[in-house]
């Protein structure tokens, strides 16, 4: 249901420009990064004088933020360490090949 097709064009370079800016170690907000990405159209748009580019709303900014895989961008902004502390990655079970292989007794 509903449109699923994006109202602005043009603006992908400077959205992964301030992706990058959000994906820092820093940590920056994700207004500080929408910041950057309105700095970045305006200062494009001076030297364009028909077919300006479209800024897209906060609203969109984080929406377009809240998509992206939440374990890649805890690796980016709190480490890779954090990140498996976070989301649980465990090491694979082992299944046993031979009958008795692995025998568990409660007391």
């Amino acid at each position: 249901m509903g449109n699923r097709l994006k109202r602005t064009q043009g603006d992908e370079i400077f959205f992964d420009k301030a992706l990058e800016r959000f994906l820092d170690a820093k940590r920056p907000t994700v207004a500080t990064a929408y910041r950057f990405y309105q700095d970045l159209i305006n200062l494009e748009n001076e030297n364009i004088v028909d077919g300006k580019i479209p800024i897209i709303s906060y609203t969109s900014f984080n929406k377009r933020i809240k998509t992206l895989p939440p374990y890649d961008v805890a690796v980016a902004r709190h480490g890779k360490s954090k990140a498996e502390q976070w989301f649980g990655a465990c090491s694979t079970h082992i299944p046993p090949t031979r009958i008795l292989e692995r025998v568990e007794i409660d007391h």
